[in-house]
């Protein structure tokens, strides 16, 4: 999307800045430091099981519900093995001063060309209190084509947001075709995470003390970053499941 109007989208209808978002997910350590250290690109792992316990989780869809129990169950009764691993931080997002994106590159899209060119429904379901920020005409989907739009895509990382009246509850969404949507720092490194699995579909989950949650995974071809705030863990095992129904 054009992300000055969503600054100015931001500015001009008090909308929530999504790094206020991410910063309001930092454990409170985090939290702790400096208002210039905060300011830094801060670098989200996940510790250690030894020094930070695992929070694992097996769900049940045929009737909402999580269990702590983690044996094995009958994959035909219970396809899905949900695991949050305990973060330190939530990402930080692209920065955008590293790409030149021309305006008169910029094709705008609605929902319906934006998930035919991805090749997927990148539209989940979310919690009924929750509004899609596209409904304002500031709001735009698009790719860049190099060649004033008529060559060769160069960048298709999109953003999706949705949030309630008061933006206490909020929903981030980054999609990229064919790779996962670029972060400052790569979320789950090396094996110090337990992957999940949503309808056969590997996937990488992590929260913060402060109920903040993110995961990250492909799916049909499209890399998915989603960031949620103020969704409980239901919440978000629904939004997943919904994208890969």
């Amino acid at each position: 999307m054009n992300e000055k109007k969503l600054f100015q989208l931001a500015a001009n209808e008090k909308m929530p800045d999504i790094e206020d978002v991410r910063q309001r997910c930092l454990n409170q350590e985090v939290r702790a430091h400096s208002a210039k250290e905060q300011r830094l690109p801060w670098m989200k792992r996940v510790m250690p099981v030894a020094a930070c316990a695992l929070v694992v989780l097996v769900a049940v869809f045929a009737v909402p519900h999580l269990s702590n129990n983690n044996a094995v169950i009958d994959p035909s009764v219970t396809p899905n093995s949900i695991y949050i691993n305990r973060l330190d931080a939530i990402p930080l997002g692209r920065n955008l001063m590293h790409f030149a994106l021309l305006q008169n590159d910029f094709i705008k899209m609605s929902r319906e060309e934006l998930c035919e060119y991805y090749g997927a429904n990148i539209f989940p379901q979310v919690p009924e209190d929750l509004k899609n920020w596209d409904s304002s005409p500031e709001y735009e989907y698009g790719i860049y084509r190099r060649n004033n739009g008529s060559g060769e895509v160069y960048f298709d990382q999109n953003v999706i947001n949705y949030s309630n009246d008061n933006f206490s509850r909020n929903i981030n969404i980054e999609t990229a075709k064919g790779t996962m949507p670029l972060y400052d720092v790569a979320a789950f490194n090396g094996d110090d995470f337990i992957k999940s699995s949503i309808g056969g579909i590997e996937i990488g989950i992590g929260g913060t003390e402060d109920g903040c949650y993110y995961a990250e995974f492909m799916y049909k071809g499209v890399g998915f970053c989603i960031i949620t705030d103020g969704l409980s863990q239901v919440e978000l095992i629904s939004v997943l499941e919904s994208i890969m129904k």
